[in-house]
């Protein structure tokens, strides 16, 4: 279970990663994380729970303040 939350973690860091850095289609990043359209769906409704990201339409999505302030702290040199 833990190996489990460890990689869903991962992922969730990934698509903030690749929101931060570009505007990225569903497809892009189900295919470089590969993941299904639930699994994505699922990420996507915990990141935005979490604060990380919020829609800006019924089927788009944009990293929020609180999401881009995260991932400039992680220290992953952007």
């Amino acid at each position: 279970m833990i190996i489990d939350e460890d990689k869903r973690e991962e992922q969730r860091d990934q698509i903030l990663k690749m929101m931060y850095l570009d505007d990225v289609e569903s497809e892009f990043v189900k295919n470089t994380l590969e993941i299904s359209d639930d699994e994505l769906k699922s990420i996507v409704d915990e990141l935005v729970e979490l604060g990380f990201l919020q829609f800006i339409s019924e089927d788009e999505l944009k990293i929020s303040k609180k999401g881009t302030i995260y991932v400039k702290n992680q220290g992953w040199g952007f």
